[in-house]
């Protein structure tokens, strides 16, 4: 099919789903299993007087994880071993826990025990007989089942081919690369697709399967869509399968998202900020990693295995990182320092004296920071004018060129009693070499990825490369899966190096 032909489908049928001209359906399936459980799981939220990571909260986290591949997975659970183990490991938390809660949670912990001991039968779940009765009915040729994660769009696939069934099956990271086909079935309420599926629609006709027990089942839009005028509203037709529970006689939801949440451990209350402290955010990672990210850094490098190969590698502004990108790490040292040195290599017979007026201005700005303390600098630099204030602690470090800005850097100077004259010129030029740097960094890192497995990376999360030859150390690329809420202070050295956590391993 030519590039136009495609493009002029495309358009055709997302015109159809938005004149309701085809088919939108909402098919809700009673699963009395995944009911008790979400139930008991509200009234276990509700019991957990703060975020702190109690051995409550923890029996809250995994059962979060068991509910959502009870809501995901329509398969048996020999073609997804995952669901077994995590009801396993919920069933032998909750029977810890029940030395340490009070005597009114015992009863709901019980029945969560019970409830994981059925799980483990190996049978098709209520989603699962439906969507294959549809399949059968309609015949695999012309569908499409949409799974809302790579392990699940693998498990569904097994169970496919054990049963012979033809029809396709992709994850919805795979979306924006399907054909239009005749029918999709997204395995789970719309919110977990967002508004592509309806706003870019790959299939004539859309139906959503899911438990009964879901509460919203809205649409997701486009933001510009409430704007427009004019915008149809889609025709949406909903199905029940089964006994149904009435959700308006049940109390409001405590648990807002759908999705699997860490349990994060409160922040420190008594830790002194030192000097050479950054303010960070823990950062959780695929593969069982994390990192300590400084909030104050410009750039990180991230990976985005859609763009194709050579254009891969991209710098993302920390502020702007989402939890679903992947993150390019050096193992055993930041990338800033392995940067640092390439720079200084290009700057030839200058990097002495570049290195020298560095030093003499980040000296000048430590000494007040050790002087008169982090707030002071930081308010009297804001009163000077400086746009960037905020980040003045991370301008001592070495791998930083200077301010963003170059009138935070002129005001610097002269806030530190500096000629400027002495420093502007040395800094700009080590800007630009860093950038080569960056740019030579950029080549070798897409040259170690070139030939890399993004499907085994979007399928576990993380992926490492030894990229023999390049000079560099191992190169770790790995899925965000969760950023804390808070900042905590840390040394300037611990940031952006990837560390063994199992703090996430509810998310995977």
């Amino acid at each position: 099919m030519s590039q136009l032909r495609r493009l002029t489908e495309l358009y055709t049928v997302a015109e159809d789903v938005a004149e309701g001209r085809s088919s939108l359906e909402l098919v809700s399936i009673a699963d009395q299993t995944a009911w008790h459980i979400d139930q008991i799981l509200r009234s276990l939220t509700a019991a957990l007087s703060d975020g702190s990571a109690t051995p409550l909260a923890a029996v809250v986290a995994c059962a979060r994880s068991l509910r959502w591949r009870l809501l995901t997975e329509p398969f048996p659970i020999r073609h997804g071993v995952a669901r077994s183990a995590r009801a396993y490991e919920l069933e032998q938390m909750a029977t810890r826990c029940m030395t340490s809660v009070d005597d009114v949670l015992h009863t709901p912990l019980r029945e969560l025990i019970l409830l994981t001991q059925a799980i483990h039968t190996d049978t098709v779940p209520p989603t699962g007989e439906l969507l294959l009765q549809s399949i059968t009915e309609i015949g695999a040729a012309d569908c499409v089942v949409i799974l809302a994660s790579p392990r699940a769009a693998e498990g569904t696939q097994d169970w496919f081919d054990e049963e012979n069934l033809r029809a396709h099956v992709a994850s919805d990271s795979q979306h924006s690369q399907l054909a239009v086909h005749d029918t999709a079935y997204y395995i789970g309420p719309p919110s977990l697709f967002g508004a592509s599926a309806t706003a870019s629609p790959r299939a004539r006709n859309i139906t959503y399967m899911f438990g009964s027990w879901v509460r919203d089942r809205r649409i997701p839009r486009l933001r510009l869509a409430v704007y427009a005028e004019g915008t149809p509203a889609l025709r949406i037709r909903t199905f029940q399968v089964g006994d149904q529970p009435d959700l308006r006689s049940q109390p409001p939801s405590v648990v807002m998202d759908l999705r699997p949440e860490p349990v994060w451990s409160p922040p420190p209350t008594n830790r002194v900020v030192r000097p050479d402290d950054v303010m960070a955010r823990q950062i959780l990672l695929g593969g069982g990693l994390s990192i300590m990210l400084d909030t104050n850094g410009e750039l990180i490098r991230t990976l985005n295995p859609a763009r194709p190969v050579g254009e891969r590698v991209e710098l993302r502004r920390v502020a702007d990182l989402v939890t679903g990108a992947y993150l390019v790490l050096r193992e055993g040292e930041t990338g800033r320092g392995a940067l640092y040195e390439r720079t200084m290599q290009l700057l030839g017979d200058n990097s002495a004296a570049i290195e020298t007026t560095q030093s003499e201005w980040k000296s000048a700005l430590q000494q007040r920071l050790s002087s008169l303390g982090r707030a002071d600098v930081v308010d009297a630099l804001r009163r000077a004018g400086l746009k960037a204030a905020s980040q003045a602690p991370a301008w001592t470090e070495r791998t930083v060129a200077r301010p963003q800005r170059d009138e935070d850097f002129l005001l610097l100077l002269r806030w530190l009693e500096l000629e400027p004259d002495r420093y502007l010129g040395n800094a700009a030029l080590l800007r630009r070499r860093r950038s080569q740097a960056m740019a030579d960094v950029r080549e070798e890192l897409e040259q170690a990825l070139a030939d890399a497995d993004t499907q085994h990376l979007e399928h576990d999360g993380c992926l490492r490369i030894d990229p023999a030859g390049t000079g560099f150390a191992g190169i770790t690329a790995a899925r965000v899966l969760a950023i804390a809420p808070y900042e905590v202070p840390v040394h300037k050295h611990a940031v952006r190096i990837p560390r063994d956590d199992r703090s996430a391993r509810w998310l995977e």
